[in-house]
């Protein structure tokens, strides 16, 4: 996790220096934002209940050229929570992304420390509102494999994500916010035990979306 977070915080300085030789090929879109999380961990097992709810922060960097394109996030904050993610996608529409890699988080419940090590294979489509001012966009996806450190083995996982990015000023301004709202949900142990989180996310970005 120490070696994301340092990736993430050196990610627009690399993209800063980057960004004089390569912002004329119109295929070479950075961007990079960071802003904060409302987070919810609904932990069910079997007809016990509990949640831990806080705020993180934190934010993604993103590069896309022509339909190639990686995603690294990193988010840490309340229950001493770490996320972070490492994502490989291709487009074979402009609106639509084929993805897929590791999400890892940690947080500290009652019984200790959880770890999660989650593969996820996504669907997301980027369809324009308002060309060049409004995106929108909704995100499937689904966990191949878990590593995770509770007792029940893995069973599936599966989660979804929409939100819409709305540029800030006229013309060709870097500049863009997004709000966004995801929910996943993983079963272990036939059922037995089954983790949903939701959370509403406040970005900034800079960059070329």
């Amino acid at each position: 996790m120490n070696l994301a977070r340092a990736v993430f915080l050196l990610a627009p300085l690399v993209t800063g220096a980057a960004a004089p030789g390569l912002a004329q090929r119109s295929q070479f879109r950075p961007l990079v934002e960071a802003g904060f999380a409302s987070v919810r961990e609904g932990v069910q097992i079997g007809s016990a209940q509990s949640t831990l709810q806080g705020t993180v922060v934190g934010g993604e960097g993103r590069l896309r050229l022509g339909p190639l394109g990686v995603t690294l996030g990193y988010w840490e904050g309340h229950q001493d929570v770490i996320e972070g993610e490492f994502l490989i996608g291709a487009r074979p529409f402009p609106w639509l992304v084929v993805q897929g890699g590791p999400h890892a988080r940690s947080y500290v419940a009652a019984s200790g420390t959880q770890r999660w090590l989650l593969w996820r294979a996504q669907l997301r489509a980027e369809p324009e509102l308002v060309p060049d001012r409004v995106r929108s966009y909704a995100a499937l996806w689904a966990v191949l494999a878990a590593n995770v450190s509770v007792v029940e083995p893995f069973d599936r996982g599966r989660g979804g994500e929409v939100g819409v990015l709305t540029r800030l000023g006229g013309g060709s301004s870097p500049l863009w916010a997004r709000l966004g709202y995801s929910i996943e949900q993983v079963r272990l142990g036939g059922g037995a035990r089954q983790e949903t989180v939701d959370r509403v996310t406040l970005t900034l970005a800079f960059g070329r979306p």
